[in-house]
């Protein structure tokens, strides 16, 4: 295992509690004590603008991915549900795909 890509990995990680403390955390629980359930729609709008650049499956996954994970979010009263789901996603994908190509 190279120091590089484990570096780069914890990264990654940071990225993904910093990301889902704003979209799941502040925004949707922000949101929530003021419109209720809407702050679902609300916080995964702009979760899934910043997955434009990205190929569409996968934008079109964190629609589907972002509603689950605001519903999660609010039926533990948490981010890190989501936010260890979210790592092992990411993390898996990263694997199996340097698993394919070697």
């Amino acid at each position: 295992i190279y120091p590089d890509w484990i570096f780069f990995e914890v990264l990654y990680v940071v990225q993904f509690i910093a990301l889902e403390f704003f979209f799941r955390g502040a925004l949707l629980h922000g949101l929530e004590r003021e419109i209720g359930h809407s702050a679902i729609a609300v916080s995964t709008l702009p979760y899934v603008m910043v997955h434009f650049q990205k190929p569409w499956p996968e934008t079109l996954g964190s629609l589907v991915a972002g509603v689950l994970l605001a519903k999660l979010s609010l039926r533990t009263r948490s981010i890190w549900p989501g936010t260890a789901l979210h790592i092992i996603v990411a993390l898996s994908m990263d694997i199996m795909s340097l698993r394919l190509t070697i």
